[in-house]
């Protein structure tokens, strides 16, 4: 038998010529052969390889294939990892016949818990991969090597185990960097992850406990800094470093969040029994969901969501309720519930969304004329642009005219695997996702108001480029001369 034959690929909506390829470590995720120039790895639904794994980002990783060459880029929060070697966000390294990618690194989740796959092209021979298959039994002809390798590695995660949690953050995931200790809970995290945090809530990340001070911890620091200086390939990259000093808003040795003392010094404030029970692992309602139940609720026996804004749990009543984004299928609670969240991140259904009064010049991706042309009719009309929307729901929505696209024909940054959805009335709408919905809304409906612009304006012709074109941001003659409320039809 064909040693070829003993490793199975997946080519389900694959019609081009195969130009790559990639084998599954283990039996997680499926093999795949290569035919589009870019495949999107993560947990949302418009990705190439949909993995739902909560430890991914919604895109967690990208390979693509430029001229001769393949490449892997990190678009994670968690690290996306080529060998040993973690990218860092937005980065890119090249990737040769043989080479593993991770999504989830053995350093991070043990060699029992991976997700990667090995990569090669297309006329290299994949019995070569075999020994590099993580369910792979056979032992190698240089399996003694490999061994020590192994031994190695799994002394490095020993000795970050002994190390415990203290040297690692529970937002990033990573080994902590200008670490900062919670009280009174004594949990420690990155400045810049904590910085963050406290945008959107008074708790520790971890256990949910009120937060009353934070300090800087020089002793964590310098065990991190003794590890990372033995295991240079631990460290993060130089952009992601530079990254976090900007994003760290802790400069203080130490910073008061909350008194602890209400009537006098030492005098600890009592928590109410509720309070003390909403620890952010249970759900508000049921009260009864844990981790070891896989967290059904013992209403309906349905599992829980987690709130993207506010990372509780909440019931999944997405058969009742408004708790799922229509784009990206992130989940939010506040259309069930107050969401505790101060930050804006929420849902909101289409026929709701708060859109601002006059038209932004920003609306046709910066193309004066087209913008001219929509204020000059809503001032006739005298619509505002909540107005507009209402107008559009009644006359496009209504009707079941309105899909939003996901294709590079309308969106400048469009994901690997092109989709229309379906949108109504109550469709919701993320706070992330609503500059590009309210785009195409503003898109359609310039279309349908078309027929009542001047005559100037409706009797020219398309330009192939349509709303990607980019001479209409330079040349006024140009936006004047062709109509750009259109799709791309020329190399789209």
């Amino acid at each position: 038998m064909d040693r070829q034959d003993t490793i199975q690929f997946s080519d389900e909506e694959d019609n081009g010529t195969v130009w790559g390829k990639i084998v599954a470590l283990n039996g997680k995720v499926p093999n795949k052969n290569l035919t589009a120039n870019e495949y999107t790895f993560g947990r949302s639904a418009n990705n190439s390889i949909v993995i739902n794994d909560k430890r991914l980002s919604g895109t967690h990783t990208k390979i693509t294939k430029e001229g001769n060459k393949a490449y892997v880029y990190d678009l994670s929060t968690n690290g996306t990892y080529l060998e040993d070697n973690k990218l860092g966000k937005n980065a890119k390294s090249e990737l040769s016949s043989g080479a593993k990618f991770y999504l989830l690194h053995p350093s991070k989740v043990g060699n029992d818990d991976i997700l990667g796959y090995v990569f090669a092209y297309a006329n290299d021979d994949i019995s070569d991969l075999k020994q590099n298959r993580g369910d792979s039994q056979q032992a190698s002809s240089n399996g003694q090597n490999n061994s020590q390798q192994n031994d190695q590695m799994q002394k490095q995660l020993k000795l970050a185990d002994e190390l415990g949690e203290e040297m690692q953050c529970s937002i990033c995931i990573d080994y902590v960097y200008q670490c900062v200790t919670l009280i009174p809970c004594l949990h420690n995290f990155c400045a810049a992850c904590f910085s963050d945090w406290m945008k959107k809530s008074d708790a520790c990340p971890q256990c949910r406990d009120e937060v009353a001070e934070v300090k800087k911890n020089a002793a964590i620091n310098n065990m991190v800094e003794k590890f990372l200086a033995a295991h240079p390939d631990k460290k993060r990259s130089a952009q992601e470093y530079a990254a976090m000093d900007s994003l760290n808003k802790i400069t203080q040795d130490r910073i008061v969040l909350k008194s602890t003392s209400n009537n006098g010094a030492g005098s600890k404030k009592k928590k109410e029994p509720e309070e003390e029970k909403d620890d952010g692992d249970t759900c508000l309602e049921c009260r009864t969901a844990r981790p070891a139940d896989g967290f059904k609720c013992n209403r309906n026996n349905k599992a829980h969501l987690t709130c993207t804004a506010c990372k509780r749990l909440f019931p999944d009543r997405r058969d009742q309720y408004s708790q799922e984004c229509s784009i990206c299928n992130e989940t939010y609670c506040n259309l069930y519930w107050k969401c505790p969240t101060r930050r804006g991140d929420k849902i909101e259904e289409l026929q709701n969304l708060d859109v601002v009064p006059n038209l932004q010049d920003k609306v046709f991706r910066g193309n004066k004329y087209e913008v001219k042309l929509l204020r000059d009719y809503l001032e006739k009309k005298k619509l505002t642009c909540k107005g507009m929307l209402q107008e559009f729901l009644q006359e496009v929505v209504d009707k079941k005219n309105f899909k939003y696209k996901a294709h590079k024909s309308m969106l400048q940054n469009p994901p690997a695997v092109n989709h229309e959805i379906a949108m109504g009335r109550k469709s919701p709408v993320c706070t992330k996702c609503f500059d590009e919905v309210w785009f195409q809304i503003c898109f359609r409906y310039r279309e349908f108001i078309k027929p009542h612009l001047p005559s100037a304006a409706r009797e020219r012709k398309t330009c192939w480029y349509g709303m990607n074109c980019k001479t209409m941001l330079h040349n006024d003659d140009h936006s004047k001369k062709l109509d750009h409320i259109c799709e791309q039809a020329r190399f789209s």
